[in-house]
């Protein structure tokens, strides 16, 4: 409980509050918080650019197994040349190209994972992409990760 709180942001803020008017009276209150919430930006900016690509090896194993088995064809057409091992990695690459850029356009922290920002990602993804085979291949993955992530029943 302790340790929740002391993460908090909230307490970042408080205690840059408090110190600001131990130290310089009311000006360095107002200066302290002000101070506090800045840095709290700051620091939830850096942790949403360094965790955001980030997602549970199990759900991205499943993801690209379930890429592989049911749309095989489209995975061929984007990447003619590689085999084996080599796509594996290439839709890794993709996947964490998706989470990276919902980490870039979520609201807040907690949006990432919802299917509407993740969605987001995709399309606008989708839209960057050179070639048709890749734009498939990422309209391919934003069903799958529909079926496999968000899906009920």
């Amino acid at each position: 409980m302790i340790a929740r709180l002391i993460a908090s942001p909230w307490a970042l803020i408080i205690l840059s509050g408090v110190v600001g008017f131990l130290l310089w009276g009311g000006l360095g209150l107002v200066l302290g918080l002000v101070g506090g919430l800045l840095i709290t930006l700051l620091i939830g900016g850096v942790i949403r650019i360094v965790q955001g690509g980030s997602i549970p090896r199990r759900a991205r194993r499943e993801l690209i197994t379930n890429i592989l088995a049911l749309h095989h064809d489209v995975v061929e057409e984007a990447y003619p040349d590689l085999r084996g091992e080599e796509i594996t990695k290439e839709l890794a690459d993709v996947v964490e190209q998706v989470m990276t850029r919902a980490v870039s356009i979520a609201p807040t922290h907690g949006a990432v994972w919802s299917e509407p920002v993740v969605g987001s990602a995709v399309i606008e993804l989708m839209h960057e992409a050179e070639s048709d085979a890749k734009r498939e291949l990422f309209r391919t993955v934003l069903i799958r990760m529909h079926a496999d992530w968000y899906a009920t029943g």
